[in-house]
């Protein structure tokens, strides 16, 4: 992972750009507490908080493996509970068109089909070790080595290159202490006041900090936490957030001290522009193009302090994914990895006289040297303002803008335990009510899905009960990315019984395909747990299914299968018929339209489809 450059596309050097007033709508309260006791946390906690044993147990949260995890976190507005949860199984699905990622939690719980999992992760170490080095203002400290040591589990006890620090592991966590600290002792009626501009190695992973944000506009902002800076950033802290034009305002007091006076003008110039009207388009391009706040502080070349980072801070939101396991099941999802490809920019030497974040792209670019041609044949590279010139008779070095990969918070985690070949990593957990997109009661229910959007379905259909009935039209790009696979291959024929609900007075002989059949790796994804999926269902519970899959490779959407079939879907819809829609909102829209202008007598009341707000 890498810090990515920020292109302003229309900022201009020669203009003056006007930023809007601010004003502070937070109060924030740091507190650093030390290197107390267990037993004395209960203290830090507000008088109006009642059960404290429970909530000392929470700050201290320890998993099946006596681990901790991530300090003590409550908003003000909290009505819910999350649990600290173990991964059992975590298979990459073969999908030629996404990368899927199959989650097996150990946990069961009342659900109905429709429901979904919230998954909180921790973020990536890459972020924790550049925070810490905004804080620590201390370059020479070697941030690098003193996480891989805090992170490495093969040696109980060492001692970090070139710091004094000693590092002790005990579980997930390291202690690192220096050589007089054994003898401190801390006691609350005594709080040391440390500076909160500087926080040092030890300080990081080690002391209490009690921290607290109130009088937001939002109060679901306002929140308390308490544990060690680093559980902080590394498990609630968001770096991904877009930030508010505010927060960018408030880093003009925090740039760095070795910048020049003539820089640091035109730092706050980029600042006004970006807060200012003018600037709107790239600044919502921090969001488009999912620029990280490491990636906004390098650009700006500016340390802000805890207290600006606690103002303006996220606290990383759980994502949902349907649930679409069997009951009495360990909680399963489905998680469509969210990734996105952008050029890194490589740092170029000044002779270069390349101007900030430039790149020409170039399928084939024949550049002449002092002697010879040559022939470049690459996607993006860097070079001097001269090769945009006539004379191109001069070959500047040439440097390759490699691509760096974006993740999205939940997929960053899991991609790196594929990677990593790790099966029991720890995620914070909730089961969250769908409202809308739920399973119902009714005699016949037709889904209708693309994409990941069959998540949801996969529960709908594993959990029906044996007297209703369900036609599922699924779309997908190919027979590759068919995640269908996991119920049963498909059936060509529809018959006048199962349209009309009646699947017990089916023609066996002309429909014999009415019962499970299990296909072969050469039939559906080459995935030996999807195989196993299959095998573990009864032909009952597919007495009352059918599914059609189309491919848009082929030109061929849902929508259309519905107009060449609409007298078929109007013939299975005609009684007690729920209609259910996943997919995205394009699509969502697209295949009501299509049904509202092809379905006799269809009601608003009976289609459900998922809220993506």
């Amino acid at each position: 992972m890498y810090v990515r450059s920020i292109n302003l596309q229309n900022f201009d050097i020669n203009r003056s750009y006007k930023t809007p007033t601010f004003k502070k709508t937070c109060t924030t309260t740091i507190k650093n507490f030390g290197k107390i006791e267990e037993k004395f946390v209960c203290n830090l906690i507000n008088d109006n908080i009642s059960q404290k044993d429970e909530i000392m147990q929470e700050i201290f949260r320890k998993n099946s493996c006596g681990r901790k995890y991530g300090g003590y976190l409550k908003y003000e507005l909290q009505n819910f509970e999350t649990k600290v949860t173990e991964t059992v199984k975590i298979e990459k699905l073969d999908c030629s068109w996404r990368n899927i990622i199959r989650i097996e939690v150990n946990e069961k719980c009342n659900f109905v089909p429709g429901d979904s999992l919230g998954i909180k992760c921790p973020n990536n170490s890459f972020f924790v070790y550049e925070i810490f080095k905004l804080l620590s203002g201390d370059s020479s400290i070697q941030t690098k080595t003193a996480f891989e040591y805090h992170e490495s589990s093969e040696k109980s006890f060492q001692r970090s290159e070139n710091t004094n620090i000693n590092v002790a592991k005990f579980g997930r966590f390291s202690y690192l202490t220096g050589s007089d600290s054994d003898n401190v002792q801390i006691k609350l009626e005594k709080e040391e006041k440390k500076s909160l501009e500087s926080v040092n190695i030890d300080s990081f992973f080690n002391d209490i900090f009690f921290i607290e944000r109130k009088g937001m506009i939002s109060t679901i902002n306002n929140f308390k936490y308490i544990g060690t800076l680093y559980d902080f950033f590394k498990y609630q802290f968001d770096f991904k957030i877009f930030p508010k034009k505010s927060f960018l305002n408030a880093l003009k007091k925090h740039i760095c001290k070795n910048v020049d006076i003539h820089e640091m003008e035109l730092i706050n110039m980029k600042i006004d522009y970006l807060c200012c009207k003018d600037g709107s388009q790239d600044y919502f391009h921090l969001y488009t193009h999912h620029h990280t706040l490491i990636d906004l502080f390098s650009f700006l070349k500016c340390k802000p302090n805890l207290e600006v980072l606690i103002e303006f801070a996220e606290i990383v939101k759980m994502r949902y994914f349907s649930v679409c396991n069997e009951f009495d099941k360990n909680i399963q999802v489905i998680l469509g990895v969210m990734k996105f490809s952008y050029p890194l920019i490589p740092k170029i030497s000044e002779n270069n006289k390349i101007l900030e974040n430039s790149e020409n792209r170039l399928k084939e670019s024949k550049i002449c040297s002092d002697d010879k041609k040559s022939s470049i044949l690459t996607d993006f590279s860097i070079y001097n303002n001269q090769i945009e010139s006539e004379n191109t008779s001069k070959l500047i070095e040439n440097e390759i803008v490699k691509y760096t990969t974006v993740y999205g918070h939940v997929s960053d985690y899991f991609i790196n335990a594929v990677q990593n070949g790790s099966n029991k990593i720890l995620i914070e957990t909730i089961i969250r009510q769908n409202k809308l997109l739920r399973y119902r009661n009714s005699k016949k229910s037709l889904l209708i899905a693309t994409g990941t959007g069959i998540a949801p379905f996969l529960s709908f259909i594993k959990n029906k009960n044996l007297d209703d009935t369900i036609w599922l039209i699924y779309g997908c790009r190919s027979k590759e990315d068919d995640l269908s696979s996991v119920i049963q291959p498909e059936r060509n024929i529809l018959d006048s019984n199962f349209l009309a609900g009646n699947c017990d007075n089916a023609d066996d002989k002309n429909n014999s395909d009415l019962t499970i059949k299990v296909p072969d790796n050469q039939e559906i994804l080459k995935n030996t747990a999807i195989k196993t999926d299959i095998m573990n269902y009864t032909c009952e519970t597919y007495k009352r299914f059918h599914k059609n899959v189309v491919y848009s490779s082929e030109k061929f959407y849902v929508t259309d299968f519905i107009k060449k079939n609409a007298n078929l879907v109007n013939k299975y819809c005609s009684n007690d018929c729920n209609i259910y829609i996943c997919g995205n909102l394009n699509m969502q829209k697209d295949v009501i339209l299509t049904l509202k202008n092809y379905i006799v007598d269809i009601k608003d009341t009976n289609i459900f489809c998922d809220n993506w707000s």
